[in-house]
C-alpha cells in the first residue's frame, strides 16, 4: 500500500489548524493548575520546533535515520503532552485534548508509514 503525497499535503494544513485551535483554547483557558499550563505549553513548543527541524532532515540532508528518530522524538513529547492537557483541571481540556489527539495519531501513522512504506 503506497500513499499518494496528495494525501499529506491535505493533511497536514489540517492538523496544523488543529494545533493552533487548540493552542489558543489553552492560551485562553484560566489559569487553575499552573505547572500543567506550563508544561503544555512548554512541550507544544518543543513539538513545533521539532516538527520543523524534521523535513530540513529528510528532504535538504537526505538522512532517513535521524529523521525517523526525529519522528520518534516528535510522537514521544506529543504523548507527553497529551498526559499534561488529561491532567488539567481547565473547562475546556476535552477539546484541546481530542484536537491534540489528532495530531498524535497523525503521527503514529507516519511512524508505521516509515517503517513499511517508506512513503517519504
Amino acid at each position: 500500500m503506497e500513499i499518494e503525497p496528495s494525501i499529506y499535503y491535505s493533511i497536514w494544513p489540517v492538523i496544523f489548524c488543529f494545533l493552533i485551535i487548540s493552542q489558543y483554547l489553552i492560551y485562553t483557558e484560566k489559569k487553575e493548575k499552573l505547572h500543567c499550563q506550563y508544561w503544555i505549553k512548554f512541550l507544544f513548543w518543543t513539538n513545533i520546533i521539532l516538527l520543523f527541524f524534521w523535513p530540513l532532515t529528510y528532504f535538504y540532508l537526505g538522512n532517513w535515520v535521524a529523521a525517523f528518530g526525529l519522528l520518534i522524538i516528535l510522537t514521544t513529547v506529543a504523548f507527553v503532552t497529551l498526559i499534561f492537557m488529561k491532567l488539567n483541571s481547565g473547562k475546556r481540556k476535552w477539546w484541546y485534548f481530542s484536537l491534540f489527539v489528532i495530531y498524535f495519531i497523525w503521527l503514529c501513522c507516519c511512524i508505521y508509514f516509515s517503517l513499511f512504506n517508506n512513503a517519504y
